[in-house]
């Protein structure tokens, strides 16, 4: 398989809900039930290819070149509801640490340079406090629906640097440092370079990543 939806549900965005390249998961499980009569009659249902939580993907690391990600957006269902059969809610006092292993776990079996799309609703909760759980930036987004809460979210798992790999060289004589990997393959992160401009005078700041080995960055004075 090359792609993963991590938390599939109804797979309702899908113009293929049987993608071939496809595997869908999610930690729920509803039979097909009908909502509604006549012409405003829909089915639902969720039914994964495999049953498995987002937190804790049961593949190894670097399998898929593209991840879906559309976790539950809301925490204020009840726990039998039928929205929440249907999509999923999250723990109120959980949810921040939940996503936050979510987005670990999808970019843990993403391969380097491979995507990440994630989709949110603002429902409850802005998109800023989410982004706020990945060290991760986006590359783009985009708005949708009537209320334009829905957003697209588009990511790309970084390759790992080498030793001595050129992080950044800023053109402005203030800026102009060279930072390189130290790996350190024992220990589990590494460290990516984000631009900061309100830290360090400008200076690119250093924050943790996920990954299979650890760089610690050194700056060449």
């Amino acid at each position: 398989m090359k792609i993963l939806d991590a938390c599939c549900g109804g797979r309702t965005f899908w113009f293929d809900k049987k993608h071939p390249d496809t595997l869908f998961v999610d930690k729920r499980v509803m039979q097909p039930r009908t909502i509604g009569n006549g012409k405003n009659a829909r089915t639902r249902r969720c039914l994964p290819d495999k049953v498995m939580d987002f937190r804790n993907l049961e593949f190894s690391d670097n399998t898929f070149s593209l991840v879906v990600f559309d976790p539950p957006h809301l925490k204020t269902l009840g726990a039998n509801s039928y929205m929440a059969a249907m999509y999923g809610v999250l723990d109120k006092d959980t949810w921040q640490e939940d996503l936050k292993k979510g987005f670990a776990e999808c970019f843990r079996v993403l391969k380097p340079d491979g995507v990440l799309i994630f989709k949110w609703c603002e429902y409850e909760i802005p998109l800023s406090q989410i982004l706020k759980l990945t060290p991760v930036a986006p590359l783009f987004g985009h708005p949708s629906g009537k209320q334009q809460k829905t957003h697209w979210v588009t990511f790309m798992k970084q390759t790992p640097p080498t030793e001595g790999t050129k992080i950044f060289e800023g053109k402005n004589s203030s800026l102009r440092k060279t930072y390189e990997a130290a790996v350190t393959p024992e220990t589990c992160e590494y460290m990516i370079m984000t631009p900061s401009p309100l830290h360090n005078g400008g200076m690119w700041c250093a924050e943790p990543y996920p990954c299979k080995f650890h760089g610690e960055w050194k700056l060449n004075r």
